[in-house]
């Protein structure tokens, strides 16, 4: 597995201020979670964008903060972007421990069957995510259902809640 790195540094500017950031091309960033004091963070925008690309809300992050020697092991938390034009205005990194599971929504990917390639056949999918729990390095980056069991009208396939009792 590729290991996806990002170099934050220390922010200064709080608040209404950051917008000043954004216009250089830095967006603010937040760290909080397992074992942290919560810190605000910037980083360069650019990078920034290329990272969530690459690990979406699914996959760890390595953050190295500033000058520290040891990285931070992350996901993402939550992406806020300007509603108009699409741009990042702020993003929430969550530490995690990596002997520590954790609840993540895990998106649902359908694999289409030729029997919804006729065009009088049509499928609702109503559930686009799965909030599952796991440690943060086994968290899949889709669920993939397969569709090709459905050839008649009114089949469907639910979700059921599943769990391992602890012996």
């Amino acid at each position: 597995m590729e290991q996806i790195e990002l170099h934050v540094s220390t922010r200064k500017l709080m608040g209404k201020k950051s917008r000043f950031l954004r216009r250089q091309g830095i967006t603010p960033v937040h760290l909080f979670g397992y074992d942290t004091e919560p810190m605000a963070l910037q980083c360069e925008t650019a990078r920034l964008k290329q990272v969530l690309r690459t690990a979406g809300k699914t996959k760890l992050v390595e953050l190295r903060v500033d000058k520290h020697k040891k990285p931070r092991n992350v996901v993402v938390r939550e992406i806020q972007k300007n509603a108009l034009s699409g741009e990042l205005i702020h993003v929430d990194f969550f530490q995690v421990s990596l002997e520590e599971k954790i609840k993540v929504e895990v998106p649902v990917v359908l694999v289409v069957s030729a029997a919804l390639k006729v065009k009088t056949n049509t499928m609702a999918h109503d559930l686009a995510v799965v909030e599952i729990e796991c440690l943060p390095d086994r968290i899949p980056e889709r669920i993939q259902v397969d569709v090709s069991v459905l050839v008649e009208d009114d089949q469907s396939i639910q979700v059921k809640t599943w769990c391992l009792a602890k012996a």
